[in-house]
């Protein structure tokens, strides 16, 4: 049921002006769903959370910032890419990265940085694959020598971090 309820605020937030007492009281849930994430260690729950903390963040990023939850944001997307969090809660992750360098925090963080390579590394579900490799694209974009800098000084089991993101780019 939770699920289902966070599909609704995603929609409520959406739908309301960003001004209205309505939006912020949307807004206001959003430590809440930060809380959730770092605390649930169910597959479907977590899928759900990413998908309308993204969501929260593309709408209102601007009232998230002023509620100063960076650091909690940033620990959601760490935890997400962690090893041993299903690979299947991942299929929104990328997304939310991006939403966080791009409107969140625009000092990269290089610990999610070498989080995604290593997702990445071990992921064999091709749509989260591209989720990932869509990070490193944009951060491509915006910011060519210091990521292509990154991933030639970073490996991961031995591998230049490099030719394991093109690797698996290439493969699907």
């Amino acid at each position: 049921i939770l699920q289902h309820s966070l599909d609704i605020l995603s929609r409520l937030l959406k739908k309301t002006d960003s001004d209205s007492e309505e939006h912020i009281a949307v807004v206001d849930i959003f430590p809440i769903l930060l809380q959730i994430a770092l605390e649930s260690e169910d597959v479907y729950l977590l899928l759900h959370t990413t998908s309308t903390l993204r969501t929260f963040i593309a709408a209102s990023h601007k009232k998230i910032k002023e509620r100063k939850v960076t650091k909690k944001i940033l620990e959601v997307a760490k935890k997400m890419l962690k090893p041993e969090t299903n690979e299947s809660t991942a299929v929104f992750l990328g997304n939310f990265i991006i939403q966080i360098f791009s409107k969140i925090s625009p000092k990269i963080d290089t610990d999610i940085l070498m989080g995604i390579v290593e997702k990445i590394r071990k992921c064999r579900i091709p749509t989260i694959v591209q989720s990932l490799v869509l990070v490193y694209a944009r951060l491509f974009h915006t910011n060519p020598d210091k990521i292509i800098g990154f991933l030639v000084e970073t490996s991961v089991n031995n591998k230049l971090s490099l030719k394991v993101l093109l690797d698996k780019w290439l493969l699907h």
